[in-house]
């Protein structure tokens, strides 16, 4: 990939929010942007995201196909979308 600075700092954000809704996930009131009741399905959900977003991050720097890198930037996605559908957030709520 020719330019892989904007990849590069959308897979480490997408890295960093995943990995901070786990603990949000265990609180008994938690306090994250994904994260509204606990739930250990949203943990797995979560940590699934969280290698995702990390093992994309870390190819950008290989010679890997770009389908690859943005095909597990697409399972990040889905898995974070689910992991935060199983934490009771739901678009468009209000705290």
């Amino acid at each position: 990939m020719s330019n892989t600075w904007f990849p590069l700092i959308m897979f480490a954000a997408c890295a960093i929010l995943c990995a901070t809704a786990i603990p949000a996930t265990r609180t008994r009131t938690p306090r994250h942007p994904l994260v509204v009741h606990p739930s250990r399905a949203a943990t797995s959900w979560f940590a699934a995201a969280t290698v995702a977003y990390a093992v994309a991050t870390a190819l950008l720097f290989t010679a890997v196909p770009a389908a690859v890198i943005y095909g597990l930037g697409i399972v990040g996605l889905v898995t974070a979308a689910t992991g935060a559908a199983a934490a009771g957030y739901t678009v468009g709520q209000r705290r």
